[in-house]
């Protein structure tokens, strides 16, 4: 497993990709981990092998594009 700094949005982030055997092939899993008000976002991705370039390609996409909801207080 491998654990990189990252952010998420301007905030820390930490994110961790893991490669593995299944019954189905191999796969690699990828998240962006963050905390904000006790709130923890996780944004991941799991995809064969074969499929990761293009995968990870719009999985960078839905990173760059995320957006935090207004916090509430109350």
């Amino acid at each position: 497993m491998e654990q990189t700094p990252n952010t998420l949005r301007g905030l820390s982030a930490s994110r961790f990709k893991t490669g593995h055997d299944t019954p189905d092939g191999k796969v690699v899993e990828e998240e962006v981990v963050a905390l904000r008000s006790g709130v923890v976002y996780e944004l991941g991705l799991r995809t064969t092998v074969g499929d990761y370039t293009a995968d990870r390609a719009r999985f960078e996409q839905t990173i760059a594009g995320f957006c935090f909801s207004p916090l509430l207080s109350g």
